[in-house]
This record gives C-alpha cells, sequence and structure tokens, in this order.
C-alpha cells in the first residue's frame, strides 16, 4: 500500500509540473473583427483597412464605402469652417441603432441630423499632427504624415480611412471597390475558408488591381493539460480526490474557444475502518471523457457546461462492486477554478444506482 500510495504522489507531482510548463493558457484574445482588408490608393496617397466580423455576409460594405464616405464628407462640409480643411481632422463614426437617434458634434458645437438618423459622427481637429512611420526588418515599410483619418464603426465592421488632405478623401470617394470583393470571391481558397479569418492586402492603381495578396488565418486550437483536486460524497462518505486531464480546447474564427474534449483521470480515496482498529485507504480509479461548451458573451469570462461518462479501471473497497460506469455534469456556479459536479453511478455490473456530489477545484 505504502509503494502505491507513492505512486500516487509521484504521478500527481508529474502532472502538476506538466500542468504548470504545458497548459495553453484559456484566456485568448478576442478578435471582434477577424477579417482584415488593406487597400492602397498610391494615386491618392490614402489607404483604406476594413475589418469585418464576416466578409463573407457583409461585403457589402466594402462595395458601398464610396457612397458612404461620400455622404460623411457632405456633413463635414457643414459642420466646419471652409478654413479647416486645410488642417488635419479626424472623422469618427459611430452607426448606432435604428431606434438610437443620432447627431453631428464638431468642434464648434454645430449638430446635424446624419446618415438618416442612425449614425453619429464626431469631427475633431488633431491637436498635435504626427506622422508614423512603420518599420520591418530596419526597413521603413509605410510613413504617413500628417493627415485626414475617417473611423467608420458598427457592430459588424470597422472601417479606417487616411488620406493626406480632404481633397484627397473626396477623390477616394469616387473610387470604385467592385475589383476589391471580386478579387476576394473569386479567390479559390476562400471556397474552404471554414473558421479561418481573412487577411488581405490590395494595390489600386488607374482604376485596376496593381498588387493582391491574400492570406487565410486559423484562429488555433489547442491541447491542455489540467489537474484538479475534489471533495465528495458518495453514500454518505466523503472522500478526497485527485483528478488529471488532457482537454482538447477548439476555436471559433473570433478567436474564443468554444468546444473542449477533455480525457480525465481521477482517483478516489475512500477510507474504511479496519477490523483490528485504525483505517485504512482505498482508491479507485474511473477513466472518463467528457464534452463542453463556452456559452460565454462578449466581455465576459468562460462559462462551460458540459456532461460527461466514465469507467471503473482500478477498484479497491467494496464501495463498487463488479463493473462500474458513472455520468455526470458539469455547469457554471461563477467562478473558473469551482465547480459542484453531479454523478450518477451504475455499479454491481450496472445494476445498482448511486448518486454522487462533488465539488472540483482545478489548478
Amino acid at each position: 500500500m505504502k509503494n502505491l500510495s507513492g505512486i500516487y504522489c509521484l504521478s500527481f507531482l508529474l502532472f502538476i509540473l506538466l500542468n504548470a510548463t504545458s497548459t495553453v493558457n484559456a484566456q485568448q484574445r478576442q478578435r471582434s473583427y477577424p477579417d482584415s482588408i488593406r487597400v492602397e490608393f498610391p494615386d491618392h496617397n490614402a489607404i483604406v483597412v476594413f475589418e469585418m466580423r464576416s466578409f463573407l455576409t457583409d461585403h457589402n460594405v466594402v462595395r458601398n464605402l464610396p457612397a458612404a464616405l461620400r455622404e460623411v464628407l457632405a456633413h463635414a462640409k457643414k459642420g466646419l469652417p471652409e478654413s479647416a480643411a486645410l488642417e488635419p481632422h479626424t472623422i469618427h463614426v459611430v452607426v448606432r441603432r435604428p431606434e438610437e437617434k443620432a447627431v453631428i458634434v464638431t468642434a464648434e458645437g454645430h449638430q446635424h441630423e446624419a446618415l438618416g438618423a442612425r449614425s453619429e459622427i464626431t469631427i475633431s481637429k488633431n491637436p498635435q499632427p504626427e506622422t508614423q512611420i512603420l518599420l520591418k526588418d530596419e526597413k521603413i515599410i509605410q510613413l504617413l504624415p500628417p493627415g485626414w483619418k475617417t473611423l467608420i464603426q458598427s457592430q459588424t465592421h470597422r472601417i479606417t480611412v487616411y488620406a493626406e488632405n480632404f481633397s484627397a478623401l473626396e477623390k477616394l470617394a469616387q473610387e470604385s471597390f467592385e475589383n476589391v470583393v471580386t478579387t476576394i470571391q473569386n479567390d479559390p481558397m476562400i471556397k474552404k475558408i471554414g473558421k479561418k479569418s481573412i487577411l488581405a492586402r490590395m494595390v489600386i492603381q488607374h482604376d485596376a488591381i496593381a498588387f493582391s495578396k491574400i492570406h487565410y488565418s486559423f484562429p488555433g486550437d489547442f491541447i491542455a493539460l489540467h489537474a484538479g483536486a475534489t471533495a465528495g460524497v458518495l453514500n454518505e462518505k466523503i472522500y478526497p480526490e485527485l483528478d488529471f486531464k488532457t482537454a482538447l480546447y477548439f476555436s471559433d474564427r473570433f478567436g474564443s474557444m468554444r468546444q473542449r474534449f477533455e480525457l480525465t483521470y481521477e482517483i478516489k480515496f475512500f477510507a474504511q475502518t479496519k477490523a483490528e482498529a485504525g483505517f485504512s485507504t482505498h482508491p479507485n480509479s474511473f477513466l472518463s471523457l467528457s464534452y463542453s461548451r463556452n456559452f460565454r458573451g462578449n466581455g465576459e469570462r468562460e462559462r462551460w457546461v458540459g456532461v460527461g461518462a466514465g469507467l471503473l479501471v482500478h477498484q479497491r473497497g467494496d464501495i463498487f462492486q463488479g463493473k462500474t460506469a458513472k455520468f455526470y455534469l458539469e455547469s457554471d456556479i461563477g467562478s473558473t477554478k469551482l465547480n459542484l459536479v453531479p454523478e450518477f453511478y451504475l455499479t454491481d455490473d450496472f445494476k445498482k444506482f448511486m448518486f454522487g456530489l462533488k465539488l472540483s477545484y482545478k489548478f
């Protein structure tokens, strides 16, 4: 028994070490807009970046940008004096729900109804004009002098438009983005996109695409090792438990882990009274498989709910007899570490039913 206890202790320390060094952090960076399309216009010294939840369903956002930009610039002219067009400004457009009242606010405090009473537009003068330099391998790959910037944001997309001056913005509003949409739609790899995100860069000169590169990024699935400790109740007996889990996490295209498969090896330690006085410990081990889904909302912590089933693989004492299976539920009780798990056992060659409950803690 002492040798067996030593093996369990060694296994526990080993799994703790693996857990500390190999576990993938489950808190991933959330991506509100997985798809990104960068379009450069050297003829106008302008750049447009589309960030979208789904290009496949919202590609008209790209196609309709010139019309939307013309409308925004028309409202900007109403709210600014003519002299202001000579200095760099930032136009921030937030697309609200249809029932929200929309206003346009300028530095001078003027207000106008905008975009069919569905958007809020803020125009602000850039207090300190900045030149932005982007380096890669000690080489300048992008240099943006002080200029005009337009930001258009909604729940489904975010668009950033840069141009050196207001006149360049107006010229950009006359361009067509039809080629951008059709180039991505006709890419042969898009048929196998699955949950991958689209990362595209295009250069448009003289009304034609001079350069195009489309890349697809997989959000990443993960494998992790976890160790845990439990206090449980079964047949009016309170027992401690150690568990070791190998988990497979599957992400959605927004970078949030939504599905989890776990293979769990758990050791339950039951204490029983000896006939000659004292106590003896009877370890019983289960090997289980479970499936869980993460019902986490935007900005919320993880909320895993799942079901599992297991078989008795190592039996000592008289708590279980013969072939034994168990079924259990995992839910969210307000903590990512603690979980209250009801368990349903079929023992004595699956003929006898027992109910158990345990409070588990994940290291």
